[in-house]
């Protein structure tokens, strides 16, 4: 068996064990915290394995395939998205096969093929996006939607003399090899069940981070250094979930305070509030606290002390509950998170982001 039937082989073999199909992670039960198992992040799954090998003959191939895969991982799009800039990769190289010569069907020596036009065609008509390889004869082939394309090169001699122009023992059957490299790398990002599912995985991901930018209480700047620090050193993956827990940290609040041992008057007075302590932002049920604090507070009164220590109760990540002591006299106050009408929530989230 030649080297290069072997290395096919192998890359084959490889691609089958990286990828997890649907009904593999349907038999595993509750569905995993990435869709590549617990064992790998999702990067792993797609975005971290090994690039296409340099090119030789296709550099252009090699850049439009991996950008292709930069839709999915550095751009987080949806699947339409990547098949659309998928489609855009196949339409720019289709030129390709000009400097070998042109290429022929295989069935019909006579009749020129472009087989990134065939491959366009397929995509256009909604019947997926085929694969290609090289064969046994080395012949390249594309199988998709029942159409089966093999071609060859209309000239080997000219093919060949165009391939060893880049390097000297290279024959036209290593241009196919880095074309079907190259092609299936971005092949796969979109028609791997790894690939759909990590689209799934992040289009989830997405959701929590909205909720976690929505539903989670404000953040001031103090917050945001001692949270994002914590995440960034505790969290490996680039696409991981939020965290659940927010530290409060000398969080600012104004309180609307009833100290009943306040000169008439003055028992219902309005204060500042400083917190610290943490919030769990995924507690939606009103009637269970989502975090709580130690406080201290500050109002103006006449015959009662102006500062106030005490506890403090969140619920349903906005509204506050809580107990003050003011040398001797107790109050009780209620609070609204009015910070988080003027959060800047790209701020929060570029303190997150890597």
């Amino acid at each position: 068996m030649s080297l290069r039937i072997r290395a096919t082989m192998l890359r084959a073999v490889l691609a089958s064990l990286c990828l997890l199909s649907t009904s593999e992670l349907a038999l595993a039960g509750a569905a995993p915290a990435n869709p590549c198992g617990p064992n790998s992040t999702p990067e792993q799954c797609i975005c971290d394995r090994e690039r296409p090998r340099p090119a030789v003959h296709l550099p252009e191939i090699r850049e439009s395939a991996m950008a292709v895969r930069a839709a999915l991982c550095e751009d987080r799009a949806d699947l339409s998205t990547v098949l659309a800039r998928l489609g855009q990769f196949v339409r720019r190289t289709r030129t390709w096969f000009d400097a070998y010569g042109g290429f022929v069907d295989d069935a019909a020596p006579n009749t020129p093929i472009n087989v990134n036009d065939e491959i366009v065609d397929i995509i256009d008509a909604g019947r997926g996006v085929p694969p290609a390889n090289v064969t046994l004869r080395d012949q390249l082939q594309v199988v998709g939607s029942g159409k089966e394309i093999v071609l060859v090169p209309r000239d080997p001699a000219i093919c060949k003399a165009r391939a060893a122009s880049a390097s000297a023992s290279a024959t036209c059957v290593d241009v196919l090899d880095e074309f079907e490299e190259f092609y299936n790398y971005a092949q796969a990002t979109y028609a791997s069940e790894s690939a759909l599912a990590f689209a799934r995985y992040v289009a989830a991901l997405r959701e929590d981070w909205e909720d976690y930018l929505n539903n989670g209480r404000s953040q001031t700047l103090p917050e945001l250094l001692v949270n994002s620090y914590l995440y960034r050193r505790n969290e490996d993956a680039q696409f991981d979930p939020p965290p659940d827990w927010q530290w409060i940290v000398l969080h600012p609040d104004l309180v609307l305070e009833y100290v009943g041992d306040a000169d008439d008057g003055e028992q219902f007075n309005e204060g500042l509030m400083v917190e610290l302590g943490a919030n769990n932002w995924r507690q939606h049920r009103w009637y269970l606290p989502s975090g709580g604090a130690i406080i201290a507070m500050y109002s103006d009164r006449s015959e009662v002390s102006d500062w106030g220590y005490g506890v403090a109760l969140h619920f349903a990540n906005v509204y506050t509950l809580g107990v003050s002591r003011r040398s001797g006299d107790t109050g009780y106050f209620v609070s609204v998170d009015l910070l988080k009408l003027a959060e800047d929530k790209k701020k929060i989230l570029g303190k997150f982001r890597r």
